[in-house]
């Protein structure tokens, strides 16, 4: 009997040290974790910039200096700017993007015959205050030829 008691203790001893190290024993459990508090997050969105030059279906001259321009946003730090790129044929050719710091942004070309379509996307990169780290829709699609 006595050795039955001493083995009951040591395996109480043990389930109260495992108990307390934070593991669930057959003899006791954890109480379930609270219910976290929904957190609605912050509204981080800026204007959607509204594209102004150049016009819609504008041809150019390979070489020429080509103003784009946007409405500026408030709050924001920077413009995205995506081209998605068409040969004269219609195959397409790809997708670049450039970061603009202001509007108007003066680019030129290369390629002959080449439909750019083009959108703006506003972009607030401080890491502080309200807007920070948001952006804006993308911008409609405007298209030119050079």
């Amino acid at each position: 009997m006595r050795k039955y008691f001493a083995l009951f203790l040591i395996v109480l001893m043990a389930v109260s040290v495992v108990s307390a190290a934070g593991v669930v024993s057959a003899s006791h459990t954890k109480p379930a974790p609270a219910e976290p508090v929904p957190v609605k997050p912050a509204t981080k969105t800026l204007s959607t910039p509204k594209l102004l030059s150049p016009a819609p279906g504008t041809v150019f001259n390979p070489g020429d200096i080509i103003t784009l321009s946007w409405t500026p946003v408030k709050h924001a730090t920077d413009y995205l700017v995506r081209f998605m790129l068409y040969a004269p044929d219609g195959a397409y050719h790809g997708s670049f993007y450039f970061i603009a710091p202001r509007t108007p942004i003066p680019i030129t070309t290369s390629l002959n015959g080449y439909t750019y379509v083009w959108q703006v996307q506003a972009l607030n990169r401080d890491t502080h205050g309200a807007r920070a780290r948001a952006t804006s829709e993308w911008s409609d699609s405007w298209t030119f030829v050079a």
